[in-house]
């Protein structure tokens, strides 16, 4: 069965969103890689993010974290077409395949989607196992390479460089918990400026 594999401070979500108009807040640099707060909305997304050249085009790599629970990363890969999109597509249990150097090939399930008019697509990598020594090569790796194969079997291949994502990744989580800590103080606060509902006053007894 297709599903979204999930794992938390030792692994990873993979998945791509729907693209949106964003600010981004606090940039750092971390040599290839970049940590920085994305807002759209009302939604907060603390972000760990590269691109690289492939076959042409810009793609995309980030690991997002919201206060949802922050110590839970989301990677998210887009990739620009070469022109906007003529129609909508949506194509999923596609295969394909991760590496980090010379580790071992990690096996993944994917589903690739664009909309129309937009210039980008979106990759949701949907199921994998060992999420745990994934993430602990992406750690000590120097490059991590995609292979994703369409439904007819053709390959296409995305690489990164990893100089700097140890150091982002660990930005972003403290960025997502500094800001929930505030957005826990400011509910509390707001407790005590609320008057008291009827028929629910402390008392001493």
């Amino acid at each position: 069965m297709n599903r979204i594999v999930k794992l938390t401070t030792w692994g990873l979500i993979m998945l791509v969103p729907a693209g949106a108009i964003a600010k981004s807040y606090y940039a750092r640099q971390h040599l290839g890689w970049r940590s920085h707060i994305v807002a759209s909305g009302k939604s907060l997304v603390f972000r760990s993010s590269t691109s690289s050249y492939n076959n042409g085009s810009r793609v995309a790599l980030a690991f997002d974290r919201t206060l949802k629970k922050c110590s839970t990363q989301v990677i998210k890969l887009n990739f620009a077409l070469r022109r906007p999109a003529t129609r909508s597509a949506y194509k999923s249990n596609l295969f394909g395949q991760l590496r980090v150097d010379g580790y071992r090939i990690h096996n993944i399930n994917y589903r690739m989607s664009r909309r129309r008019g937009s210039r980008f697509g979106f990759v949701y990598v949907t199921n994998f196992r060992e999420g745990s020594r994934m993430l602990r090569e992406l750690n000590r790796g120097r490059i991590v390479r995609f292979k994703l194969e369409n439904a007819s079997g053709k390959g296409y291949y995305f690489h990164f460089p990893m100089r700097g994502f140890r150091a982002a990744t660990a930005r972003a989580r403290r960025l997502c918990y500094d800001s929930l800590r505030r957005k826990q103080r400011k509910r509390d606060e707001q407790y005590f400026r609320s008057s008291p509902s009827r028929g629910n006053n402390d008392r001493f007894l």
